[in-house]
């Protein structure tokens, strides 16, 4: 910000009465990491919902035998459904720890359970369609069966156990994966959006907008309070300036009253002796007196 010297004192120039409220913007958003925002999670928990859809899509395809787009769509739609609900018991978590809604701790604890649910019934679909995953199991018990020597039994026997295990740590890794990804959701939702803290915040935007409006305000009372001060000497002195030329003008009526007065009664001692009472009331005389005052007026 450019500064200026006056007498010697260091001062800044005139601030936008907004950059009070865009530092505090800046020092709420230092606040939030990158991977905190909205459009990121946004972003995120999209991607996870895809992968996690083809995960999912594999045993679909299997166990849905009536259409391909169904496998789809249902393998889709779980997969987002177990991305969502982590959102939904992040924001009932944070409500319930600071009793900001009525049962909100009773919503989350439905949330954890319906997921549950969900997620059980992937994993045991998946543990249902275990034998898809056991490489040449298929083969190794068509050789056992035609093969009659013990030896080679006992390397089939062998061979099917291997698959298996292998099968099953197939079955066990793609029925982590959604959980994985449902619980990454539910911490970055978690310590990324906090309702109380969003509302302190908020305040505290609202407390530097209400003080604009509190300095803006008394601006104009300052304005206003300066002009009523002028308004009120400009109406004094011409009120005073009115009263002189009305006591000017009387003074001109009294005086021509005399004149008039003193020629109605043609007496000499008469006419002298209004003519001196005109002269101790203002040595002035009236007409020069109310012309001067009108012009100042």
């Amino acid at each position: 910000m450019k500064q200026i010297n006056v007498n010697g004192v260091h001062a800044l120039r005139t601030e936008n009465y907004l950059l009070p409220i865009q530092a505090e913007l800046t020092l709420q958003d230092t606040e939030r990491a990158w991977w905190a925002h909205p459009a990121f999670i946004l972003f995120l928990t999209v991607a996870l919902s895809v992968l996690d859809a083809m995960v999912l899509y594999d045993i679909m395809d299997s166990a849905m035998t009536q259409s391909a787009w169904l496998g789809k769509l249902v393998a889709f739609g779980i997969a987002l459904v177990l991305n969502v609900i982590p959102l939904m018991i992040a924001k009932l978590t944070h409500q319930a720890i600071y009793n900001l809604k009525r049962f909100a701790g009773v919503w989350a604890l439905t949330g954890v359970l319906a997921f549950l649910l969900l997620f059980t019934g992937t994993v045991w679909l998946r543990f249902a369609y275990r034998d898809a995953y056991e490489a040449g199991s298929g083969v190794t018990q068509l050789e056992t069966t035609v093969e009659t020597g013990a030896a080679f039994s006992a390397a089939a026997e062998e061979n099917e156990e291997d698959a298996h295990a292998k099968g099953t740590a197939v079955v066990v890794l793609l029925s982590v994966e959604p959980l994985v990804t449902s619980v990454a959701n539910f911490l970055l939702a978690y310590f990324s959006e906090d309702e109380l803290r969003a509302r302190i915040n908020r305040l505290r935007l609202r407390r530097l907008e209400l003080l604009e409006a509190k300095s803006d305000l008394q601006a104009a009372l300052a304005n206003m309070d300066g002009d009523r001060q002028q308004l009120l000497q400009l109406d004094e002195a011409r009120y005073r300036a009115a009263r002189e030329v009305i006591t000017a003008r009387c003074e001109y009526l009294r005086a021509e009253a005399r004149r008039l007065l003193a020629e109605y009664l043609a007496d000499p001692a008469a006419t002298t002796k209004l003519s001196a009472e005109a002269v101790e009331t203002d040595p002035v005389s009236p007409p020069a007196r109310l012309h001067a005052l009108s012009e100042s007026a």
